[in-house]
């Protein structure tokens, strides 16, 4: 199955701004560095809305490539389960970063 575009972010000193669209959100999201110290934690949190409430978490990948991009995890209650996307610059020199999702296979 192809990857599904979910979202449009640019980028900040502060993180990541966008928005996430799927069949039953449409919510204004942030992507901020996370302050979690550990082997395993994320370099990024994924918070949404006004409220700011955790949606999910990032890693970095390819960090010392110019073709690095997020990996994220993101779950809600009204997802069936949790969403495992990738965030990628659009194109080199632009500041649009784009959010694909991709199914697993059954």
């Amino acid at each position: 199955m192809a990857s599904k575009l979910i979202g449009t972010f640019t980028r900040d000193h502060k993180g990541f701004t966008g928005t996430l669209r799927t069949l039953h959100l449409h919510l204004g999201v942030s992507i901020v560095p996370s302050t979690l110290s550990g082997d395993k934690s994320p370099d990024w949190l994924v918070l949404a809305g006004k409220e700011r409430y955790t949606l999910g978490a990032g890693w970095t990948q390819n960090k010392d490539s110019e073709n690095a991009y997020l990996t994220l995890r993101l779950d809600d209650p009204s997802f069936p389960a949790t969403l495992t996307c990738r965030l990628v610059r659009q194109k080199e020199g632009e500041n649009r970063w784009l959010l694909f999702w991709d199914r697993k296979p059954d």
